[in-house]
C-alpha cells in the first residue's frame, strides 16, 4: 500500500470515528475510548509519518495494550473513585485530597510502566527523516498551543477563572453568588506558571529529538523513555519546580476550602455525577 493509501485509509478511520461520535447513542467517553486505539495511530502518524511495517507494529502493539487496559486497569479507576465517592459523601479532609493526588499518581505510573517498552520498540525504528517530521510537527503544535493559552496575564486568568467555574457548575450545579466571589478569590493564589511551562515542554522535546537523532540500542531508548516520561520535572529550572510545588498546594487548599462551602443538594450533585462516570468505566470494561 502507497503512503497515499494509507494515509487516506487513516483518514477513514477517523471519520468513521466522527460519525460513531454524531451518531451514537454512548457518551464522549466510550466513545473516545472505544477508538482509542485508532485515535492514537491517528496521532502517532502525525508526529512520525510512519511506514507500513511501522504501522503494522503499533496497529498489534495498541491492540494489546487497549485490551490490557480495558481489562485490567479500567476496573482499578472505578474503584478509586468509589472511593472518592465514599469520602465526598461527608466532606474530604486534606489527608483524604493527599491520598487521591498519591493514587493518580500510582494510576499514572503503572499506565507508563507498561507503555514504556512498546514505546521504546517503536522509537528505535524512527528514521532521520521521520525524526525530522516530529521536530516540525512539535513546532506547529508549540505554536498553535502558545496561540491558544495567550501572552497576556490577565487573560490567562481570565479564561481560567471562566472554565474552572463552568467545570465546578457542571460537577455542583448551580453555584451561589458568594461561592464564585470566594473561588475566584481563591484562584488567585494559584501561580500562573504557563510561561514557564511552556519553557519547559519545549525543553523535554529538544530532549526527545536528541534521543532519537542519537540512534541507541532499543534498551537505552527504554531505560530514558521510561525517565523522560517517569519524572517530567527533571532538569527544570529552580524557580519552576518551585512554582509547582506552590501550585500544587495552592490547588489541594483550593480543593478542600470549596469542600467546605458545598451544600447538602451541590454534594448530592456530585455523588450522583460520580455514580455516572463510575458506571461508563464499569461498562467498558465489561467489553
Amino acid at each position: 500500500m502507497s503512503a497515499r493509501a494509507r494515509q487516506v485509509t487513516r483518514q477513514q478511520r477517523l471519520l468513521l470515528w466522527l460519525a460513531c461520535s454524531l451518531l451514537a447513542g454512548c457518551s464522549t467517553l466510550s466513545l473516545a475510548y472505544n477508538f482509542a486505539d485508532w485515535i492514537l495511530l491517528w496521532k502517532i502518524d502525525g508526529y512520525f509519518d510512519i511506514s507500513a511495517e511501522q504501522e503494522r507494529f503499533l496497529e498489534e502493539r495498541l491492540t494489546e495494550l487497549h485490551t490490557w487496559h480495558r481489562i485490567e486497569t479500567l476496573p482499578l479507576y472505578a474503584a478509586f473513585l468509589r472511593r472518592v465517592q465514599e469520602q465526598w459523601r461527608d466532606g474530604l479532609t486534606r489527608d483524604e485530597i493527599d491520598g487521591i493526588v498519591a493514587t493518580y499518581h500510582e494510576l499514572r505510573a503503572d499506565l507508563i510502566q507498561r507503555i514504556v517498552p512498546h514505546g521504546a520498540l517503536f522509537l528505535a525504528t524512527v528514521d532521520t527523516e521521520q525524526v525530522r517530521h516530529l521536530e516540525q510537527a512539535l513546532l506547529k503544535e508549540n505554536l498553535r498551543l502558545v496561540n491558544r493559552v495567550g501572552g497576556d496575564p490577565e487573560e490567562r486568568q481570565a479564561r481560567r477563572i471562566e472554565s474552572t467555574l463552568d467545570w465546578l457548575e457542571d460537577w455542583l450545579g448551580s453555584l451561589t453568588p458568594e461561592q464564585e466571589h470566594r473561588i475566584i478569590e481563591w484562584l488567585g493564589h494559584v501561580p500562573d506558571t504557563t510561561d514557564q511551562w511552556l519553557a519547559h515542554r519545549r525543553h523535554r522535546q529538544e530532549e526527545l529529538v536528541r534521543l532519537l537523532q542519537s540512534q541507541q540500542h532499543p534498551t537505552v531508548v527504554e531505560s530514558q523513555l521510561r525517565d523522560w516520561l517517569a519524572t517530567p520535572e527533571k532538569g527544570a529550572p529552580p524557580d519552576y519546580a518551585q512554582s509547582l510545588d506552590q501550585m500544587r498546594k495552592s490547588l489541594k487548599a483550593l480543593a478542600w476550602n470549596i469542600d467546605r462551602t458545598l451544600t447538602p443538594q451541590q454534594r448530592t450533585h456530585a455523588v450522583q455525577k460520580l455514580d455516572q462516570l463510575i458506571q461508563e468505566l464499569e461498562g467498558l470494561a465489561g467489553g
